[in-house]
């Protein structure tokens, strides 16, 4: 019983082998018959590729040939025109370059300027600056013009009465010529008599340097009332100081009215001691 289902199962698995082998013999024969119809396949496209090309180059060919053709008969209707445009480009260079030169020689130029301009608004700057103390300056000589303006008038205004009443003790003098003169004490007259006759000098010389005044301060006025400021002139002279000279004169002035008023005085006691 077991050596039949032994021997069933050995046959039956003969069987089987055979099937399997008999299968894959079948499967290889179409993998074959399908390798041999795409192999023929590549082979039809590879010849119409080959013959593809070769149409291809054929006409690459006539392409070449047609854009020699062209390129010749383009050159020889624009070589004039061509040749002109390169002598255009050439010139055209030459200028740029001359251009570049200028404009970086106009960049430093304007450099230069600049500088230049820097400085001269620093200089105008410090002018400025000193034409503030200058006018300052000038103020203050100003200021002390119109003071010594207003002496000068008071003392002209003070020599005239005095010159009055020199007048009038001339005119004392004059009349009391007649009269005896003392015995006593006659040097002392005489010394007085020299004082009064130098006095008209004193008061002449005075007078002058009254009249030289009031036509100086007159001619500033006339200086001003023309648009020429005494401020201008002052400025020419930035170093020149005024107040000392003004106040020099003011003290020279003050001691001639002094002398004055001393020469009068001893006018009088001259007409009472005649």
């Amino acid at each position: 019983m077991q050596y039949m289902q032994w021997s069933n199962g050995n046959a039956e698995l003969d069987r089987m082998k055979r099937y399997c082998i008999a299968y894959e013999y079948v499967q290889a024969e179409k993998i074959r018959d399908n390798a041999v119809q795409g192999l023929e396949e590549l082979k039809n496209k590879i010849s119409e590729i080959d013959n593809g090309a070769e149409k291809m180059l054929e006409e690459i060919q006539v392409m070449e040939k047609k854009v020699s053709e062209l390129s010749a008969e383009k050159e020889a209707s624009m070589g004039g025109e061509v040749k002109l445009l390169s002598e255009k480009v050439d010139s055209l260079s030459r200028d740029l370059v001359k251009a570049t030169s200028v404009l970086k020689n106009q960049e430093d130029i304007l450099m230069t300027e600049k500088e230049n301009a820097a400085k001269i608004e620093r200089n105008l700057e410090e002018l400025k600056q000193s034409e503030e103390e200058k006018a300052r300056a000038v103020k203050i000589a100003e200021d002390g013009a119109v003071d010594l303006k207003r002496s000068s008038q008071e003392l002209s205004k003070s020599l005239e009465e005095h010159e009055k009443e020199y007048q009038g003790v001339l005119a004392v003098a004059d009349k009391n010529k007649s009269l005896r003169e003392r015995p006593e004490g006659e040097k002392q007259p005489l010394l007085i008599k020299k004082h009064i006759l130098a006095s008209p000098a004193a008061s002449g010389a005075l007078r002058s340097v009254t009249e030289c005044i009031q036509i100086s301060l007159g001619h500033c006025c006339l200086l001003e009332a023309r648009g020429l400021a005494l401020t201008p002139i002052l400025l020419m002279q930035p170093k020149l100081s005024l107040q000392p000279k003004l106040s020099s004169s003011a003290h020279r002035f003050s001691t001639m009215v002094q002398v004055t008023k001393y020469k009068w005085l001893l006018m009088k006691l001259w007409a009472l001691i005649n």
